[in-house]
């Protein structure tokens, strides 16, 4: 690590502070730009678009060191490049824009390199290190004057408060409108996406109070006694918590009515940890313990659960939960997917004759004989190679059925 940051540093030489803010900005509307072609819509031309906008940006930094055989140059490879890609966006065009866009810049930010030598180490060094470049300039904004280091101060909190005021104001809003006053959902909205929509802010603001407590929360520093932060910190927190609970009905809903999965119950289980992560960093500032202790609670509780889950029969649990919960059972939610669970394999063997047994009039001979080849497997599963205690357990109860079965 130290080599390597040795090495990206020698790489990298500084530039001017003047032109940090406007990089930092642009950096902003690239990514803006980058949302808006890509986020939810299929990439065609947009990726010719986003590749103009970044060779665009990429001159309007470097036009001092042009010159215009070079700027011809990289034009003329750039341009090459594209053509593919607006002919048709495959793996193959897309490789060839990559490759003429990074050829291209490189001759608009190497403007000293001369021979193939130099030309291929500026090549592995703007490959390597050129994601550091924005760090590292970033870092050279606290070098600045007195007034733009107080505005860079004031910038993190400020973006901090518009996420909290984004998921406290909206997010949180909108769940006690359709969730917790059970308001239809518009015409428009599914359960589906609304589940999804929920997920994302969950996943983000749980790393924010995560990183805000780590850096913030110091033990022995000035914020952790502040009696305005310590509150703050607390109705962040707070807000995840309700966050979390949201997200979990809005799960719990969407299982009623599309069944369970096992990404549904990674979902369940994610949730449950961010939970259990967000009391522990409650507990972690009440008891004053160290940014170590809540990284060590969190690291043996992941491990609790990871060693649970593999004890626990998600086949069999799946399987049972959608039949039980089937149209064909219950009269509501959907009817069972016969061909998911047996996907489950032989684990899904006694709720699939639940099914059997709930659609008497569906032609099953095609379903009987997938169920043989799942009893088969289950056969192969007790041989002394690949024997476990829980394929030994349902063959004790495929056998019982069985007797039941020639008793009837």
């Amino acid at each position: 690590m130290t080599s390597l940051a040795s090495t990206i540093a020698a790489e990298i030489q500084p530039i001017r502070h003047s032109s940090i803010p406007v990089k930092v900005g642009l950096a902003l509307v690239l990514a803006a730009l980058a949302d808006w072609l890509f986020y939810g819509q299929r990439i065609g031309l947009s990726l010719t678009l986003f590749a103009i906008a970044m060779a665009c940006v990429s001159v309007l930094f470097n036009h001092a060191a042009l010159d215009l055989r070079r700027t011809m140059i990289g034009t003329a490879i750039l341009v090459a490049g594209l053509v593919p890609a607006v002919e048709e966006l495959n793996m193959l065009s897309f490789l060839i824009l990559v490759a003429s866009l990074t050829i291209a810049l490189l001759l608009a930010t190497n403007p000293e390199t001369t021979g193939l030598t130099e030309r291929v180490r500026a090549l592995r060094n703007f490959v390597l290190f050129g994601p550091f470049r924005f760090f590292l300039e970033a870092l050279q904004i606290f070098n600045m004057s007195a007034f733009t280091r107080g505005l860079a101060l004031w910038l993190l909190p400020a973006a901090l408060g518009t996420v909290f005021v984004a998921l406290f104001a909206a997010q949180s809003i909108l769940d006690g409108i359709y969730l917790w006053g059970h308001v239809a959902l518009p015409d428009n909205l599914t359960y589906a996406a609304y589940a999804h929509r929920g997920a994302y802010p969950l996943i983000a603001t749980a790393l924010l109070a995560a990183a805000f407590v780590l850096v913030a929360m110091r033990p022995g520093g000035a914020a952790e006694k502040s009696k305005v932060i310590r509150p703050l910190v607390y109705l962040w927190v707070g807000q995840n918590v309700l966050l979390v609970a949201s997200s979990i009905l809005r799960l719990d809903l969407y299982v009623d009515i599309y069944m369970l999965t096992y990404w549904r119950i990674a979902a369940f289980i994610w949730m449950g940890l961010v939970a259990l992560g967000l009391v522990l960093i409650v507990t972690r500032i009440a008891l004053n313990r160290s940014n170590q202790w809540l990284v060590g609670a969190n690291l043996i509780a992941l491990t609790i659960v990871l060693y649970g889950c593999s004890l626990v029969n998600f086949d069999a649990f799946i399987a049972d939960y959608n039949v039980t919960h089937s149209r064909e059972a219950s009269g509501k939610g959907v009817q069972i997917d016969i061909n998911y669970l047996l996907t489950l394999g032989p684990q899904a063997l006694p709720a699939i004759d639940k099914a059997i047994l709930l659609r008497p009039g569906a032609p099953e001979s095609c379903l009987v004989s997938r169920r043989d080849r799942l009893v088969e497997q289950q056969r192969q599963d007790l041989a002394w190679r690949s024997w476990g205690f829980r394929s030994w357990r349902l063959q004790r109860r495929l056998d019982a059925q069985a007797k039941d079965q020639q008793a009837g």
